[in-house]
């Protein structure tokens, strides 16, 4: 992926007044904070949260529609449909997070309007002594997901499935370095769309935690949260530029046909459905 300059460590300040909860306890496993740097109220509001679940972090300076670097459009076109300038941003901003964690060891990745239950902490802690996991999605955004009957405890309640469908959300998810490695490989083969990573990224071990970790702020209220600072996507808000080429199109055709070749596969295993998200966990 492409690499722009490097990721700065941030130790983030106490929050006066808004003070609920100090954790002593730090992660092994340290989070990365994807920031646009127009977005200072979005990393203050990182700033506040993870310092009251005692978590440093890692800042990646996202990219822009405004600062992407040049890219050969047919790279672009290698996905099912044409990218907005925003997702291609997203790509390549989440790019620079795979190569940290592909060289340093797992993170929890998070997009700075990520909310995080209070027991992420200790969650990330539990996940040390878990194998065989590669991406473990903490997300929930109102649509279902299929996932497998087994599950894994990781603590506070929470355990995790195997995650075979996923359409949206990648705001918040851990990802190893055996994951980050194939999500960097098929990256280079071609833009990929930034959300359902289990979708497309077929040979990673994909897992969700349930219920669910992480929401952001513009699924806040739909949960039963306040959300602190604004709340809208940048994605949404923008309209698609470029007609779908024939071969987008052939590929939208095969994603779909092998969409419903993994709902029969594993069908007996699994199960389509939404994943829960208990507002108590959180503490907006």
């Amino acid at each position: 992926m492409a690499a722009r300059g490097s990721a700065v460590r941030v130790a983030p300040p106490r929050s006066a007044g808004r003070s609920k909860r100090v954790k002593k306890a730090t992660t092994q496993i340290p989070v990365i904070v994807i920031n646009r740097a127009d977005a200072t109220d979005r990393l203050d509001f990182q700033n506040w949260q993870l310092s009251e679940m005692g978590c440093d972090f890692i800042k990646v300076d996202a990219f822009t529609p405004e600062t992407l670097p040049a890219v050969r459009e047919s790279y672009w076109k290698k996905w099912r449909r044409p990218l907005k300038p925003t997702e291609r941003a997203r790509l390549l901003s989440h790019g620079m997070a795979w190569d940290w964690v592909s060289d340093n060891g797992p993170a929890l990745i998070i997009e700075d309007d990520a909310v995080l239950a209070r027991s992420v902490p200790d969650i990330l802690q539990n996940l040390e002594v878990i194998s065989d996991i590669e991406y473990l999605s903490f997300e929930v955004r109102g649509r279902r997901k299929l996932l497998g009957k087994l599950s894994i405890p990781i603590g506070h309640g929470v355990a995790c499935h195997r995650l075979y469908l996923d359409r949206l959300g990648s705001a918040a998810y851990v990802l190893w370095p055996s994951g980050a490695k194939k999500l960097i490989r098929r990256a280079s083969r071609g833009a990929v769309g930034i959300d359902g990573i289990a979708q497309w990224a077929t040979n990673v071990k994909c897992y969700q935690a349930d219920p669910a970790c992480a929401v952001q702020l513009d699924m806040a209220a739909k949960y039963g949260l306040s959300a602190p600072i604004e709340s809208a996507s940048d994605t949404g808000k923008e309209p698609f530029h470029g007609r779908r080429t024939i071969m987008q199109t052939a590929r939208l055709i095969s994603a779909q046909i092998h969409k419903v070749w993994r709902l029969a596969r594993f069908g007996l295993v699994a199960d389509r459905r939404k994943i829960d998200l208990r507002p108590e966990f959180f503490d907006i």
